[in-house]
């Protein structure tokens, strides 16, 4: 799995159209819908949470 590269390093965000950026650029995904972007970003977040901190407009979206 790649690693979400940010294009702005002197912040810690990553935003959920990121997660999209990267699942066209890796994989040639077109039509994830941003409301499962954002599950898998939470996820992500929730699980790594104790290591980073990060700001996100993950939770900004619906399940």
């Amino acid at each position: 799995m790649p690693t979400l590269q940010l294009q702005h390093m002197d912040r810690e965000r990553v935003d959920v159209q990121d997660v999209l950026d990267a699942a066209h650029e890796h994989f040639g995904l077109v039509a994830v819908p941003p409301e499962r972007a954002a599950a898998i970003l939470r996820a992500r977040f929730e699980l790594r949470s104790g290591g980073i901190d990060l700001d996100t407009d993950a939770y900004e979206y619906g399940d």
